[in-house]
């Protein structure tokens, strides 16, 4: 990962093997960020609508983790799907250290093509920081 390239968008600081940009896909419901390079897509969804990660765990090869990521804790899943691409998110609840203009949940996601490698996008997740 020394080699890795770094984001940061929206007081978030991320690791990425490819070179990120921002697509023009915004969330409806909060504020979503998303991020787009070759093989490879970030989404960052801060806000009260935020996917919790709690509905993935009958998914074939699927592993759920609570981990500390960026200092915080995080719900962590990953599972390959269907088209050999792998999936990777985090979500962190972040009620207890609310401030103003602060998001109070927050999702990132990450989905890789297999031409990547299998744990990329979980060290995409890994890698997250809060600015």
């Amino acid at each position: 990962m020394a080699d890795w390239k770094e984001v940061a968008v929206n007081g978030f600081r991320l690791r990425s093997p490819v070179d990120l940009r921002e697509a023009d896909a915004k969330g409806i419901d909060s504020n979503a960020t998303a991020l787009e390079g070759r093989n490879l897509s970030v989404v960052i969804d801060a806000g009260p609508f935020s996917d919790p990660l709690t509905s993935y765990g009958d998914r074939r090869g699927a592993s759920a983790s609570e981990e500390t990521i960026g200092g915080r804790t995080a719900r962590v899943v990953s599972f390959p799907l269907d088209d050999g691409s792998q999936f990777a998110a985090a979500h962190f609840e972040l009620d207890g250290e609310a401030r103003a203009g602060a998001p109070r949940k927050l999702t990132i996601s990450v989905t890789g093509r297999e031409d990547l490698g299998g744990e990329v996008p979980l060290k995409i997740v890994r890698s997250l920081e809060f600015l």
